[in-house]
């Protein structure tokens, strides 16, 4: 909406159902009153889970386990120590290695330099696809 000065009245989110749009009316907030509705989106939800046949729990609790390998684990620690910019050291901080041993006893660590090298790696191939993927 805008008024007669061609202004905008207000910014208003709206909500789309990622899963089923077609069939999902959209809910629309004010930015002002984000703070009240939050139970119509969850209901909203819930039952566009229930159209599908398919439950909150259910996908919240079928998250796939991955077998532990070296491999995986450096597949994990690089984007990880990247997202959550912590320095490449962490795995040889003891409550780390204390940790991922009682998850995997006898488990070796790599070294920073291996998990720096992995990020380096991660940046160098995936930059072209993420510019390409921003290009207007």
């Amino acid at each position: 909406m805008q008024t007669s000065a061609g202004q905008p009245r207000e910014l208003v989110f709206v909500f789309t159902c990622k899963v089923d749009p077609d069939h999902h009316q959209p809910h629309r907030r004010s930015r002002l009153k984000t703070s009240s509705g939050t139970s119509n989106l969850n209901a909203g939800a819930k039952a566009c889970n229930r159209r599908l046949g398919a439950s909150m729990a259910a996908a919240s609790s079928s998250r796939s386990i991955i077998p532990y390998s070296l491999a995986n684990h450096r597949t994990i620690l690089a984007p990880c120590c990247s997202k959550s910019m912590r320095p490449f050291t962490v795995v040889q901080d003891p409550l780390y290695q204390a940790e991922v041993d009682m998850l995997q006893p006898g488990t070796q660590l790599p070294d920073p330099t291996t998990v720096s090298r992995d990020v380096k790696l991660l940046y160098k191939h995936l930059a072209p696809h993420v510019s390409s993927y921003f290009k207007v």
